[in-house]
């Protein structure tokens, strides 16, 4: 019996699960910093983020990102859950900063792309099958912990949508800060915005 193969595996799987519950971490961050009457929604938006992006790596995403990529190590069913469960997250990113300014079926969309499309491309040439390799355009990378695959993808996917959508209305007047839209979040007037800005992160 292949001790290294059973640990290796049981060790993913047990990310695998921490990954996971970051949409919790992210679904009550988000929830926390809009007002009271669009919580609902910023919570429907986190689920179906995670529902759309794992359906859309399974049937589209891991052929495009890992190829022909032979996993012998541990279980192939362990590392593809593993990699499902970052996919939301880059996603997760953006919608967090186009809370209560984006429509559903707008998110769902950018998901579906995301998702598919550009997503998997940065993980192939990055810690995956590398379409690049040998050419001069290859990147010779090593991505540490998602930093450039999951948190640059996911900043510049939020600074697009920023660009296109705009600041918030009534958010600005005459360049200031409206002092008085503040009392409508909940985080503006609470400690335990701290505390769940952590939990995020445990």
């Amino acid at each position: 019996m292949d001790y290294s193969y059973i640990i290796n595996t049981l060790f993913v799987i047990f990310s695998t699960t921490l990954i996971i519950l970051m949409v919790l971490g992210f679904a009550m961050l988000e929830a926390w910093i809009v007002r009271t009457k669009n919580v609902t929604s910023v919570l429907t938006v986190n689920v179906m983020i995670y529902v759309v992006a794992s359906l859309a790596f399974i049937l589209i995403e891991y052929d495009i990102a890992f190829g022909s990529i032979e996993v012998t190590a541990l279980s192939p069913l362990a590392f593809a859950m593993f990699q499902m469960a970052f996919v939301g997250k880059a996603i997760n990113i953006m919608s967090g900063g186009v809370g209560e300014r984006a429509k559903i079926f707008s998110l769902t969309l950018f998901t579906l792309i995301m998702g598919a499309l550009i997503y998997p491309f940065m993980v192939n040439i990055s810690w995956g099958s590398d379409v690049l390799r040998d050419t001069f355009l290859d990147l010779n990378m090593h991505d540490l912990a998602g930093s450039t695959v999951i948190h640059s993808i996911g900043g510049w996917a939020l600074l697009a949508a920023i660009l296109v959508i705009g600041s918030r209305k009534g958010r600005y007047v005459n360049d200031q800060i409206k002092s008085n839209t503040c009392f409508k979040y909940p985080s503006c007037n609470s400690r335990g915005f701290a505390t769940v800005d952590r939990m995020v992160w445990i």
